[in-house]
């Protein structure tokens, strides 16, 4: 049964290797654009082409941050190495995922409790605007998807932010899954790190 949109239910894994799960980001390209597209999107401050970025951000038990990881080279992987960005793709060009996110649940540091993943629009456009755009959790080893999501629902309109889920430790050190799936516009947000954690406070 599909995870809703504020559910929450465990993170059943496969138990075994590093007890893998990926975050993948998927869209299409832009479609060739003719002169008087190119000339509008210049006259708009959009770049001709869509990029699409997938982050996440790393919080304490005490909803204090740590890290953030994202397609920036300086941000691609955490302190410890077992969460990692598959690298920046600047115009969804290819099959399957276009960004991945890989966290190693089995030998992560205990000081991380939450991991909140999501997407920003990095081109000018807004989520309406992109073609097919995607996103998943799944199970690395057998690639199935404990939550998805398209990100081009009515609710996108005019947003360039999608909050897509977190994960939690819970008392007994086991993870727990929930699908957040809010929208937001980054120019509303005056600090990432305490928009994030404000969403925690609320679970």
């Amino acid at each position: 049964m599909p995870l809703g949109k504020g559910q929450t239910k465990p993170l059943n894994v496969t138990k075994t290797a590093k007890h893998r799960i990926v975050v993948g980001l998927s869209w299409n390209p832009a479609h060739m654009p003719n002169m008087m597209s190119k000339v509008q999107a210049l006259v708009q401050g959009k770049a001709i082409h869509h990029d699409l970025d997938l982050s996440c951000h790393i919080f304490n038990a005490l909803h204090e941050p740590i890290d953030v990881i994202s397609a920036n080279p300086e941000h691609a992987a955490d302190a410890s190495g077992h969460i990692y960005h598959s690298g920046d793709n600047k115009e969804g060009i290819g099959d399957g995922d276009d960004e991945e996110i890989s966290v190693e649940l089995k030998d992560l540091p205990r000081t991380i409790h939450t991991i909140i993943f999501s997407v920003k629009i990095s081109s000018g456009q807004s989520f309406d605007e992109i073609d097919n755009p995607e996103i998943r959790l799944a199970d690395a080893y057998t690639d199935h998807n404990l939550v998805s999501s398209p990100i081009n629902s009515d609710d996108s309109i005019g947003q360039n932010l999608f909050i897509f889920c977190q994960i939690q430790r819970d008392e007994e050190d086991t993870w727990q899954l929930r699908h957040i799936g809010d929208y937001a516009d980054l120019q509303d947000i005056k600090d990432m790190d305490t928009y994030l954690a404000s969403i925690i406070s609320t679970t």
